[in-house]
């Protein structure tokens, strides 16, 4: 026996599943039904390993979950009884989603004077309920920063120093796990750095609407600035400016909603068109 198996009792063939594994190595049997065999090898009588799937789908979100599980030892061989019965089926375990929220995205670091500016994407699940709040942490040193919306500023870093970030997401369940290390920024006296914006969105429905809910961060761009958005939408060929006029506020945040009926490009841009942000595709 150098290994374990798992059975997911909710296999749906609309998702794409893949699942890993912490040591050894892991398989996907043919689905039967709504049963998909997961086959974890590899391992030393007694080890230990754990295992992941996740889940996508176009329009959905994202799902995971794990289990953990230990290879058995080598049973003793046992006399053939003279009535063999069946076999006894393997337990099952259903590979449900986590109620903590998932790692947020996309990690920003901009470094400045004894401090580094972090803007990210919001967690793509926030799990069993909302996310109330986000905890960015240095390393070295571990100094934070916690805040509810998609920015905060880490202060009392060293100038010289390079650092990296991670973030993590806090829900009613507990803080979810920390995101992957941003690249590494150093603060200076001098740090010259460039204004960005970088904006993320999701869909409501509003008395049967669908309607889009863009938030945004700008880094190095003064409070007050006036940017705007761009559309594209399905069948144009070209981005045409929203008659918005959007306001950075004083922590370097904005919002903007409109109503949608197709799906949709959107970018916003300073009325200078000298800074973009990246763009994102919401659909009803």
């Amino acid at each position: 026996a150098n290994g374990y198996t798992v059975n997911v009792t909710n296999y749906d063939a609309n998702y794409t599943w893949t699942p890993t594994a912490t040591s050894g190595s892991v398989s996907a049997g043919t689905p039967t039904g709504s049963t998909l065999a997961l086959t974890i090898t590899g391992l030393p009588a007694g080890a230990s390993a754990t295992t992941t799937m996740t889940t996508t789908r176009t329009g959905y979100t994202n799902g995971a979950s794990t289990v953990d599980g230990t290879a058995a030892s080598a049973p003793t061989p046992a006399p053939i009884p003279t009535n063999p019965t069946s076999p006894t089926e393997s337990p099952t375990i259903e590979i449900i989603a986590s109620p903590l929220p998932s790692t947020p995205r996309n990690l920003i670091a901009v470094a400045q004077d004894s401090s580094v500016r972090l803007s990210w994407a919001p967690a793509s699940s926030a799990g069993a309920s909302p996310v109330t709040s986000y905890m960015v942490q240095s390393q070295p040193g571990g100094a934070t920063c916690t805040t509810s919306t998609n920015a905060c500023v880490v202060e009392g870093l060293s100038n010289g120093t390079a650092y990296t970030f991670t973030v993590r997401a806090l829900n009613g369940a507990g803080w979810g796990p920390w995101s992957a290390a941003s690249v590494a920024v150093t603060p200076a006296t001098t740090a010259v750095t460039n204004p960005t914006l970088f904006i993320s969105g999701n869909i409501k429905q509003v008395r049967g609407r669908a309607e889009i809910r863009v938030s945004g961060t700008a880094t190095e761009i003064e409070a007050g600035t006036v940017i705007r958005p761009w559309l594209r939408v399905q069948g144009q060929k070209k981005f045409t400016r929203g008659l918005a006029r959007i306001r950075v506020d004083e922590t370097g945040n904005f919002r903007w909603e409109r109503r949608i009926a197709k799906k949709v490009l959107i970018t916003f841009r300073t009325e200078d068109g000298t800074v973009r942000s990246n763009t994102i595709a919401m659909r009803r």
